[in-house]
């Protein structure tokens, strides 16, 4: 009988090893997670595909025949290579040879860039990373396209329908001259805050309200934004 690779069962090979291995229809059927019915039936299909018994029933099990041993190897080699063929390829970062696109702002070039490049060059020495500035309105479609691999952003800028992964939680701090008269005993009072002029960072431009205003307008106070800056 002649057979087609097209109509050949991968799982019939599993089943010849299984049996191969095992010599019993029963341990074989227990390893495959098979019904012992199930494997004879497969065993009937296999002698048909190679027009061979295959094996012969003793008492002690079954002996595979000459044809039967002479697929043992070939067999094996099959199943492993798809196998190999369906594992994911490790991935080497001592050897690789890509480049990754972040998107960042200003800030988080210092705060995680520069520290992750650092350790970069020591793992990865053939990986260049190319950072593009975060435009909040075209993050979405960058990383969907693969324009961009990885974006550095904040939360409240994220699209709920990306994978996001927090990286790490940071303190609020306010930023003055040392010699402030705002600061009495390196304390400052809400009312003080509210009080005084602020500088905001807004990476679209123009814009004079961010998540302090949001934060402020919950506890019913507000703030006076005078200037509005593209970047740290």
């Amino acid at each position: 009988m002649t057979t087609d690779i097209r109509t050949l069962d991968l799982n019939l090979l599993k089943a010849l090893d299984a049996l191969l291995e095992e010599r019993s229809v029963t341990r074989a059927a227990e390893r495959l997670a098979l019904t012992q019915p199930a494997v004879s039936g497969m065993l009937t299909r296999l002698r048909d595909c190679f027009d061979d018994p295959l094996f012969t029933r003793t008492q002690r099990g079954i002996i595979p025949t000459l044809r039967a041993l002479e697929l043992a190897t070939p067999v094996k080699q099959i199943l492993y290579d798809v196998n190999s063929l369906l594992q994911p390829k490790a991935f080497n970062p001592g050897t690789a040879e890509i480049t990754f696109t972040l998107a960042a702002t200003d800030y988080a070039l210092r705060a995680i860039v520069v520290p992750f490049m650092a350790t970069l060059r020591q793992q990865a020495p053939g990986i260049r990373v190319a950072v593009l500035p975060v435009n909040n309105d075209q993050v979405k479609s960058q990383l969907e396209n693969g324009d961009v691999d990885i974006a550095l952003i904040t939360p409240e800028t994220t699209p709920l329908d990306l994978h996001a992964h927090a990286l790490y939680d940071e303190d609020y701090v306010c930023l003055l001259r040392q010699d402030h008269p705002a600061v009495i005993d390196e304390i400052m009072s809400l009312d003080t805050f509210c009080a005084l002029d602020h500088a905001l960072v807004s990476y679209a431009g123009g814009l004079f309200r961010g998540v302090t205003d949001d934060a402020l307008a919950k506890l019913g106070r507000k703030r006076r934004v005078t200037l509005s800056v593209s970047s740290f």
